[in-house]
């Protein structure tokens, strides 16, 4: 298990990194790449499969056991659901890290309801730049991990996240229904200046 850990990382394990990332679904490291240098890089695929999610969690146990004393975890779209699920099935681990949270995927801008009529296995395009994917296609079956996650989720999840988190958003989201955001008072509004808007591209780059 530690080879596999081993394999998807873009630093040698010993390294203390600042940052922690867990990226959007079938999001490539080029969409981080201002911060990989000092970065560790939650992968969840491996031979184009999804991998499942106690080895994503091994992963993040990993990274979280090497971060620099101010470190800091960031978690978009997908990313954010996965670490809010992982905190809550590792109940006796605490998050002392500042986390944030790029356009959480916490409601998706369209229905989800047409998923449980397809196909598990039916390979759906990926539309994103193929600079930015990890595959050109998504399973039926990774949208029905996303639609399981946000069904599961809670706003009261968030205090799992511990004292030190922020939210950031952007209004124009293409994917990720940001409605329900403003009301919430460490959600913070911003306007990205690059397309598409759910990538963040701007406000990554500010972080490293």
């Amino acid at each position: 298990m530690l080879l596999l850990f081993q394999e998807l990382q873009t630093t040698v394990i010993s390294k203390k990194n600042k940052f922690l990332i867990l990226p959007g679904m079938n999001q490539s490291q080029e969409v981080f790449n201002s911060l990989l240098s000092q970065s560790f890089f939650i992968s969840y695929y491996k031979d184009s499969e999804h991998l499942p999610f106690r080895e994503i969690f091994y992963q993040v146990d990993e990274a979280l056991s090497l971060m620099a004393e101010d470190g800091i975890i960031i978690a978009h779209s997908y990313g954010a659901l996965i670490l809010i699920d992982y905190f809550k099935k590792r109940g006796e681990v605490s998050n002392s890290f500042r986390t944030i949270l790029i356009g959480p995927a916490f409601k998706a801008r369209f229905s989800t309801t047409f998923l449980r009529f397809l196909p598990s296995r039916l390979r759906l395009p990926s539309l994103n730049s193929r600079r930015f994917r990890v595959r050109s296609f998504c399973y039926v079956e990774d949208y029905q991990r996303l639609a399981n996650l946000q069904n599961a989720f809670a706003v009261a999840d968030l205090e799992f996240l511990g004292i030190d988190f922020s939210i950031v958003y952007d209004p124009r989201d293409e994917l990720v229904d940001t409605s329900f955001l403003e009301s919430l008072p460490f959600a913070k509004e911003i306007f990205s200046k690059d397309f598409p808007r759910h990538l963040y591209f701007d406000f990554i780059e500010k972080l490293k």
